[in-house]
């Protein structure tokens, strides 16, 4: 299989307690709802997936609608899935596809230099051999050029990606935020203070040029991680699956 189509599948999945909840309400048909939906996000180039047009959705799952609505608003409120307008996203699946790009990039990089390697080699089979001693050294030099990446910068690099996707916006760095780390505060209250403040300020034109680090990173950040979001991304896809139309 190739590696474009992997994703992750915790082996204790089917005991997760939002999974469980889904099952004891749709059986067996909603666990394999949810990992169909899943790997269609997997399939999508930002691993969200917009189902605007709901014939995607009934040719692919081969349900009908009435089937197709009980067991979307069952995993979105159970919490396995979030939705904005007509985007449906997962956050653990999103972070864990961030985790799987940069495998891949790392191993895209591994090929890169074993090529690089190779010629060297052959370039080296046409002069002296360098002494051990030489040898020694360069191998300390190399050693010392490798980069080891703190779990703070780790986490950091997880929530630009999570803040970029959400925002679509390409930033790469946030000081403040690993600031905030060190302040005790955690990747799960990071994103929380992403959503609560996309949800309010992501369709505001004069706010949503503030969905940057600086500011939701700052001092204010106990705040904004302690407020009250008028309605749930729940309550806000129920209301859009309410006044979905089927008209067909």
């Amino acid at each position: 299989m190739k590696d474009a189509y992997y994703f992750g599948h915790d082996a204790n999945a089917f005991t997760d307690p939002k999974i469980m909840r889904l099952r004891a309400s749709l059986g067996l048909e909603g666990y394999g709802f949810y990992f169909a939906i899943l790997e269609l996000m997997r399939n999508e180039k930002d691993y969200i997936l917009d189902i605007e047009d709901m014939d995607f959705l009934f040719f692919h799952l081969g349900i009908d609608q009435a089937k197709l609505k009980q067991m979307l608003s069952k995993c979105l409120a159970v919490g396995l899935f979030k939705q904005e307008g007509s985007k449906l996203f997962s956050d653990s699946f999103l972070v864990r596809m961030v985790e799987v790009d940069k495998i891949r990039a790392k191993r895209r990089e591994a090929g890169r230099k074993g090529g690089k390697a190779k010629q060297s080699l052959s370039k080296a089979k046409a002069k002296p051999k360098q002494n051990a001693s030489t040898k020694g050294k360069e191998s300390k030099e190399e050693k010392t050029k490798e980069k080891v990446i703190k779990p703070q910068e780790a986490n950091t690099n997880i929530i630009i990606e999570y803040l970029n996707t959400k925002t679509g916006k390409h930033f790469r760095s946030a000081n403040k935020l690993l600031a905030r780390f060190n302040d005790g505060y955690t990747v799960d209250d990071a994103k929380k203070v992403i959503d609560n403040k996309c949800s309010q300020w992501l369709n505001d034109e004069k706010m949503k040029g503030f969905l940057r680090p600086d500011t939701l990173f700052s001092e204010k950040f106990d705040g904004y991680l302690n407020e009250v979001v008028a309605k749930t991304e729940a309550d806000k896809a129920s209301e859009w699956l309410e006044n979905f139309s089927g008209g067909r």
